[in-house]
């Protein structure tokens, strides 16, 4: 409440306002209501004093939609959680396989820290497109589903592991990083739907194919399956950088954790000549 009351808080949804509300439909009934309950929080604002007051209230946009936030950072209960959920899964298997982690083990890490981030990216980006609905939650599972199968059909059609799949699985993460989400606002609904279906889960599709074709190598299925889900839990708590960096910095995270994966399987599977080689 104090956050609220307080004179930048109101700056913040005034400014909101001047966006959502344009002089041609500044008279509408939603933008008339909205601005009438400003002016409520700024009377109430003027006999109303706050403790702590944080200045300057940085402004909500689609890169950090965080209207509840007094600044950028992550609160400390979130900080909390996080970190006791993350030290008991890391305790318990390294209590389960007290035997030292190889690098392939790492390489499933990163896939599943990519996966995850990309599953709570892309919903955050959807609901840009179609608002936070069940519809977005529908579009994304449903794509990411259909990326698994595809890639899971794949695999048993081209059974052995190829480094040269990593090339469109960093050229589909750059297609969502540098395509304007402008552009794909202005495309008419059945666009907006197929991009979503299909181009944002894109990626998981080669993801998964590198998933199966290495995992069927692996000598310990159950310590690489671990280490996925160790790196999917750390990948969805990586989701709360946003609250700081904004969520458009966390395909960088993204790029990052392909990368890692990348350079795994480089040193798991040949020397690096070998492949440059090849190319």
């Amino acid at each position: 409440m104090c956050f609220f009351q307080h004179s930048s808080g109101l700056d913040r949804l005034q400014a909101l306002f001047n966006d959502a509300c344009s002089d041609r439909n500044r008279t509408h009934g939603l933008c008339r209501w909205y601005q009438l309950d400003i002016l409520r929080l700024s009377r109430r604002a003027s006999g109303f004093s706050c403790r702590s007051q944080p200045e300057p209230i940085p402004l909500a946009t689609d890169d950090w939609p965080y209207l509840y936030l007094s600044q950028r950072s992550i609160p400390s209960d979130y900080l909390i959680v996080m970190g006791t959920l993350l030290a008991l899964s890391i305790g318990i298997l390294l209590v389960v396989r007290p035997k030292r982690f190889d690098v392939l083990d790492a390489h499933f890490f990163f896939l599943g820290l990519a996966f995850l981030l990309l599953e709570t990216k892309s919903i955050i980006d959807t609901s840009l497109y179609f608002g936070a609905t069940w519809l977005v939650t529908t579009l994304m599972t449903a794509g990411i589903l259909l990326m698994i199968f595809a890639a899971n059909v794949s695999a048993q059609h081209w059974p052995s592991f190829s480094l040269k799949w990593y090339m469109p699985l960093f050229i589909c993460v750059l297609i969502l990083v540098f395509v304007p989400k402008g552009l794909i606002l202005s495309l008419p609904l059945y666009g907006r739907f197929l991009w979503t279906a299909l181009a944002v889960p894109l990626p998981i599709f080669f993801a998964g194919l590198i998933f199966s074709t290495t995992f069927s190598r692996s000598e310990s299925p159950s310590a690489s399956f671990g280490a996925n889900l160790i790196g999917a839990t750390l990948g969805g708590f990586l989701e709360y950088l946003g609250m700081v960096t904004g969520h458009q910095m966390l395909f960088f995270a993204l790029l990052g954790a392909y990368l890692a994966s990348f350079l795994c399987v480089l040193h798991w599977r040949r020397p690096a000549w070998t492949f440059v080689k090849q190319i």
